[in-house]
């Protein structure tokens, strides 16, 4: 499969093995632990989720590429676990957050101004910079962790499925931002999690020897999140 060449200069198959080593080395870095959940109520726990439901509609909006919304909470999630809960203002943080990212991996069809309306013209223009600089020093500069799309991407290659199986298992990584849990699971395993629920649902691939070798995990180490996933699933369609 890695010898497959659309024409393209930017498709480099020789250099695979290497590239998703150093993925998965990359994404034991920056982790993301419990402190948040520990410290914050329930209604803040909540507030977060429906901030990210709101970053969903506001990257349709823009016609942003999907990476800026994962990049997104994962920078917000970062944010809250280092910073105590009393010190937060989730509304700026969540602008702010998307402002970074968009500069990061779309540039430029956000600006401040459309940060400021996107936070209800509650902050200024002065506010949105100050909180970018200090989000970025409390990441210490670092937007190097891997996102769970280009784990996505790899296993659906090397599959061989079609855009169903990739498209559901994309819409299930989108779901897995509602729950801060996923945040504290390495990118590797939601994605894995994510295709193997998808891949079960359409009964046309199986979770493989082959996947099992490039993803790391065994089909029962996937049970955990794809239970979590497919509870996602119902809840959001009650």
């Amino acid at each position: 499969v890695d010898n497959y060449n659309p024409d393209s200069h930017l498709y480099v198959a020789e250099y695979t093995a290497e590239i998703m080593s150093y993925l998965f080395d990359l994404e034991k870095k920056n982790n993301v632990t419990d402190k948040f959940l520990k410290r914050s109520s329930n209604q803040v726990v909540e507030a977060r989720s429906r901030l990210v439901n709101s970053i969903v509609k506001t990257q349709i909006k823009f016609s942003l590429c999907q990476e800026v919304l994962f990049l997104t909470v994962q920078i917000i999630d970062r944010y809250l676990d280092l910073t105590p809960i009393e010190e937060i203002d989730l509304i700026l943080l969540t602008g702010t957050a998307f402002f970074i990212a968009s500069k990061y991996e779309d540039r430029s069809k956000v600006n401040l101004g459309s940060i400021n309306r996107m936070t209800g013209y509650s902050y200024s223009r002065s506010d949105i910079k100050k909180m970018e600089v200090t989000i970025l020093k409390k990441l210490d500069f670092s937007m190097k962790k891997p996102l769970p799309l280009q784990f996505l991407r790899r296993f659906s290659m090397i599959s061989g499925v079609d855009f169903k199986e990739h498209t559901v298992a994309k819409y299930l990584l989108e779901l897995s931002l509602l729950d801060f849990e996923f945040s504290m699971m390495k990118p590797s395993y939601v994605a894995a999690c994510a295709f193997s629920l998808s891949i079960k649902l359409f009964k046309k691939v199986e979770w493989s020897s082959k996947l099992e070798i490039e993803s790391t995990y065994k089909l029962v180490n996937l049970r955990h999140g794809m239970q979590k996933l497919a509870q996602l699933v119902l809840k959001v369609n009650q």
